[in-house]
């Protein structure tokens, strides 16, 4: 294999409020309304919110390894030891944005007013419906606020309820890898 690179140059970013009235509503969904990759597209979310990724300068999906580490004492026969162990990773995803309060429905405006509520986030790194493409529900939290005289920007993380689904590869190739670890698939762009 060779190096292969990667950059955003494309980068789409949707939010919409988890509605757990909406009909049929299951908490298994990653997107509203069930949508699934590879089908799901940033129109299925809240229109307010599709052009907030113009303020992104960076977005990342991350892991973090649920590790815990048990002390086991030692006994007449054997000396103490130290155990190592795993558990599910938690994820998070978390971008660098340019502020915007002077907006009334800005990006800094909808993260204040909607802070601590769950919500349906589409990640697309190859814009809308072009892998890499990351759905899934995350509890929103604000950003801050302020700064001095050059543009003023801000960090913000939000914590994904349980492992996003992910589709992989390119507009021609491409693999959904869900969540939940059922089965992947691949094919071409439906």
């Amino acid at each position: 294999m060779t190096r292969t690179l990667f950059k955003i140059t494309a980068g789409v970013v949707a939010l919409d409020l988890v509605d757990p009235a909406a009909v049929g509503y299951d908490p298994a969904w990653q997107a509203p309304g069930g949508k699934t990759l590879p089908t799901v597209r940033i129109a299925d979310y809240d229109a307010l919110t599709t052009g907030y990724g113009c303020q992104l300068v960076t977005g990342v999906v991350t892991a973090t390894a649920n590790t815990t580490t048990e002390t086991i004492d030692g006994n007449w026969c054997d000396l103490p030891a130290t155990e190592q162990i795993a558990g599910a990773d938690s994820w998070a995803a978390a971008w660098d944005h340019y502020q915007d309060p002077t907006l009334a429905d800005g990006l800094s405006s909808y993260l204040f007013e909607h802070a601590g509520k769950d919500a349906y986030l589409y990640i697309g790194c190859g814009g809308d419906g072009v892998p890499p493409v990351f759905i899934g529900v995350v509890t929103l939290s604000a950003s801050s606020l302020g700064g001095g005289r050059a543009a003023a920007r801000s960090q913000v993380t939000f914590q994904f309820k349980r492992k996003p689904d992910g589709q992989f590869g390119t507009a021609t190739a491409w693999k959904v890898i869900p969540g939940d670890g059922s089965a992947s698939t691949a094919g071409p762009p439906p």
